[in-house]
């Protein structure tokens, strides 16, 4: 089935621009689906065919790295992930050394880079959870190589997107020129998120050294002095250029210096435009994530911070920086229980409200589903519900769900 479309696809249009246009449109209808074995499968058919336009051919292997990377982002199997990620890997490269001077070369850069910084990110992850001094050794090491190639990587995109914009006249008259003002709209998008990308590069890598190290601040006092040449640039009334200017404080956030990070949080924080929306909700998570440090234990003040964000902004309750701001109430309940001299009746209260916070949080994939299931377990445990007889549908449900 596919092969015939692969087939009936090659002569579609009256160019070799139209035949790549109308199949990049129908991969990307298969991947917005979850057809990524069907996209694969039509793709081979392209390449098998002998009467696939050059145009087209020339980025089979570009548009196969896209959907392997989609579909090993969004596999749930471990196994299954990674070897879709490193099929990713193996097709962009590809595509980058037979057509490094392709018009998607940048694109596919991009992409790579953006792989190689996922990557970086699971090792990490992988790392707070290593239990011998070797095993967090090494895995800090692997991030920090996959840092420095996504780097190298992103340079290069910067440098290509950057090129495209320049190219575009200063000043263009959306009225009278509105296809080409978006042209140039697009380019600058472009430009700006590889930069942002650069940036996050020195970000990664300065995680990849201990807390308090001398390289651990130094790394990070550049990616925070990077992010926030971006903040300050042309495009400082971007969406993108405020998000570099929440990451500026993250920068000082992961250095331990919580009263910086706290400072620069308040700004995009208090930002009310609607596309700004996912700004404020990071910086309202980071801001309490500092409240909930030890060193701080502002745990009152989280709880009444995240209700009224939750109460105000439900639609985004489920949101990746929704379900952050979730856990650091969950948290911060729970260490309220743990006050001393708490009346029992109180300290239930608050373990049955972080328990009930933590089993929202446990069900959403995230760098908090495990912390929060282990939260749950261990409420559980405290407050006697472990072996007790599910009592409703949900707790049924979850239990047997984690039995699966």
């Amino acid at each position: 089935m596919i092969a015939a479309l692969a087939g009936l696809f090659s002569f579609i249009g009256s160019s070799s621009v139209q035949a790549q246009t109308d199949a990049v449109e129908f991969l990307n209808a298969l991947r917005s689906r979850g057809f990524y074995d069907t996209a694969l499968e039509y793709l081979d058919g392209l390449q098998a065919s002998g009467s696939v336009p050059v145009a087209l051919a020339e980025v089979i292997d570009l548009e196969r790295g896209i959907t392997q990377q989609v579909a090993g982002a969004t596999s749930r199997v471990v196994a299954d992930r990674e070897l879709q990620l490193n099929n990713a890997e193996a097709s962009l490269r590809k595509f980058l050394n037979e057509h490094s001077g392709h018009e998607r070369a940048a694109d596919a850069n991009s992409l790579l880079g953006q792989l190689l910084l996922d990557r970086a990110s699971t090792a990490l992850t992988k790392a707070e959870a290593a239990e011998t001094p070797e095993e967090v050794s090494e895995l800090q090491g692997r991030a920090r190589t996959l840092t420095e190639q996504a780097e190298k990587i992103f340079q290069a995109a910067h440098d290509q997107y950057q090129a495209a914009y320049k190219e575009y006249k200063v000043f263009i008259d959306q009225n009278r020129e509105e296809e080409l003002y978006e042209q140039k709209q697009r380019a600058e998008g472009r430009y700006i998120n590889a930069w942002f990308s650069l940036c996050e590069c020195f970000y990664k890598r300065g995680l990849t050294y201990p807390m308090g190290s001398p390289d651990r601040k130094l790394v990070l006092d550049d990616a925070a002095a990077r992010f926030e040449a971006l903040s300050k640039s042309q495009f400082s009334r971007t969406v993108r250029a405020y998000h570099a200017r929440v990451m500026m404080g993250k920068c000082f956030q992961e250095q331990g210096d919580l009263g910086r990070a706290l400072g620069i949080y308040q700004d995009p924080a208090n930002q009310e435009a609607p596309q700004l929306a996912e700004v404020r909700g990071y910086a309202v998570q980071y801001t309490l994530m500092c409240q909930n440090d030890p060193s701080r234990a502002n745990y009152e003040v989280v709880t009444r911070l995240a209700t009224d964000w939750l109460t105000q902004f439900r639609n985004l309750a489920t949101s990746p920086f929704g379900v952050g701001i979730l856990y650091q109430r969950a948290f911060a309940q729970e260490k309220r229980a743990e006050a001393p001299g708490i009346e029992s009746t109180q300290r239930e209260s608050y373990l049955r409200a972080a328990l009930d916070d933590a089993t929202v949080v446990g069900r959403y994939d995230g760098p908090f589903q495990d912390v929060a299931n282990l939260m749950v377990r261990r409420i559980k445990s405290q407050l006697g519900d472990q072996d007790a007889e599910p009592k409703d549908f949900e707790t049924a449900f979850e239990r047997a769900y984690a039995l699966i």
